[in-house]
Parts: C-alpha cells; sequence; structure tokens
C-alpha cells in the first residue's frame, strides 16, 4: 500500500468589485448597491460628507463605474485598494446622520 502526501494549498477565494449604483427612493432616500462576486465583510465609517465602506478581501475594479442617480445623496465613489481591503469613499452631497 503506497499513501502519497500531497501539500496542502489553501487558496483564499478573492471577492471582486461588480457593480455599483444609486437610486432615489420613497421618501427621498438614497439607496446606494454595492455588487460583489461574494457576500462581502465590511466595515463603515461616517466622516463629514462621506461615507467610507471598506470591504475585506476584495479587490478593485477600474472598469467598474458607479451609475449615479442625479437625485439621489451620492456626488462620486472612488475605489482605493489597501493590501487586501477595497475602500470606496463615497462623496456625499450632504451629510448624514449618524446610525448608532
Amino acid at each position: 500500500m503506497a499513501i502519497t502526501c500531497l501539500p496542502r494549498i489553501a487558496f483564499a477565494a478573492r471577492n471582486s468589485l461588480q457593480s455599483m449604483r444609486t437610486g432615489l427612493q420613497p421618501g427621498k432616500k438614497t439607496r446606494l448597491v454595492i455588487e460583489t462576486t461574494m457576500r462581502p465583510t465590511y466595515t463603515l465609517e461616517y466622516p463629514e460628507n462621506q461615507l467610507i465602506i471598506n470591504i475585506a478581501n476584495t479587490t478593485k475594479n477600474d472598469s467598474v463605474v458607479a451609475k449615479l442617480s442625479s437625485d439621489a445623496l451620492v456626488k462620486s465613489i472612488n475605489q482605493v485598494q489597501n493590501g487586501d481591503k477595497l475602500t470606496l469613499v463615497v462623496n456625499l452631497k450632504k451629510q448624514i446622520p449618524q446610525l448608532h
């Protein structure tokens, strides 16, 4: 009987940005949709007139351009790669109240 031992190689699957869009919902609320290839793990920050979304284990995709509704709160969205984390900097037309 021969037993072969092969090294185990772990491949961490990388998430990737697929699309971004905004829309205006009832009550003049802005909806921001961010689509990725896998379910993301993320954190949110609320500096003045911005929303910062840090998405773990995700790569930016320069071919993705956000489709922004002119009536929505979002002015622009920029992608920044920080190691294995994708940071989306969402620039807002006005400050939003922080959620607790």
